[in-house]
């Protein structure tokens, strides 16, 4: 390590480069050596550290996985933007769904997709506590209580579970590496899949792998294949199928959703054997945008099987 920072302190002298020695930190990651090495840039001894933040992305060198404190920063933003939004209503009165899913779109899921491309999920506890951010604020934008079911949440919003959506966003960022051919990023992930496929380590060709297996209807990534735009473009269209089908497989199962059922049976109609397009499963429902809201709650309740009718109430 001390020769390479020496090639590059010699490299920014040719370049007249200036290096910010203060925030230059270092950090190892697996055991540490006895005793630990002295790493010096311009004649100045660098600090160690065991967490930093990188381009936005939070890491740690102390924990199994890296990216434990990205999770916790990004879920704490998250929350901090959807009670700002939800905040609203103290001044506008209820919020309309149509305007909270319109504010969750564009404060709250970046916050809860930021970084996805490098951070898979391959962690449940990470990802579990981002999702508890998705569920708790799309219960609060429909006004239902926080043991509502959980797919009506996404068929009747138009939103995808997150699981799914931060998976899918990994796999176009794969394909925008396939497609504009960023030299150093294209590189990088060359390595990475020789060293996945000749040697068995652990890389993030590896982890997007595991991460689809994780899905609640997963998604198969070939490691050994080396993956063109097509393959990844199929993959995406896998995707969508399993979201479809795990929604479809989430609706049929309840007791609680015998109106959304009856609606899935109507879609199974003009569709596939079997299995209902993601569009017109998972879309925004026009009750949503009605202007009273009490007519929207009653049929939201309804829907939902938040009712007070006997049916509900009786079966808790």
């Amino acid at each position: 390590m001390q020769e390479k920072l020496d090639a590059f302190e010699r490299y920014c002298a040719a370049n007249s480069l200036l290096i910010n020695i203060p925030k230059t930190l270092s950090s190892i990651h697996g055991p540490l050596p006895d005793p630990l090495p002295s790493l010096t840039l311009q004649g100045r001894l660098l600090m160690y550290t065991a967490q930093v933040k990188y381009v936005g992305t939070s890491l740690t060198s102390t924990e199994r996985d890296i990216f434990v404190p990205h999770y916790a920063a990004k879920k704490d933003a998250a929350i901090k933007a959807a009670n700002a939004c939800m905040s609203l209503a103290s001044y506008v009165g209820p919020l309309p769904p149509s305007i909270a899913l319109t504010l969750y779109r564009a404060r709250v899921e970046p916050h809860l997709t930021s970084g996805c491309e490098v951070v898979l999920d391959v962690r449940p506890a990470g990802l579990a506590s981002l999702v508890d951010v998705q569920t708790t604020y799309l219960r609060r934008a429909l006004h239902v209580s926080p043991r509502s079911q959980l797919a009506p949440l996404f068929t009747d919003t138009g939103v995808w579970p997150l699981a799914y959506r931060r998976f899918s966003l990994a796999l176009r960022y794969l394909r925008y590496i396939l497609v504009d051919k960023p030299a150093l990023v294209l590189d990088s992930f060359i390595a990475l899949w020789q060293l996945t496929t000749l040697h068995g380590a652990p890389t993030w060709w590896s982890d997007l792998r595991n991460a689809g297996a994780a899905l609640p209807a997963p998604v198969d990534v070939d490691l050994a294949r080396f993956p063109t735009v097509e393959d990844v473009t199929r993959l995406l269209r896998a995707v969508e199928h399993a979201l479809a089908t795990h929604l479809r497989d989430a609706i049929m199962a309840s007791r609680r959703l015998p109106l959304l059922q009856h609606r899935l049976r109507r879609i199974l109609v003009d569709s596939e054997p079997g299995l209902p397009s993601l569009e017109a499963l998972c879309t925004s429902q026009a009750y949503l945008s009605l202007p009273t809201h009490r007519l929207r709650q009653a049929i939201t309740l309804l829907r939902l099987s938040e009712h007070p009718l006997a049916v509900e109430r009786l079966r808790r």
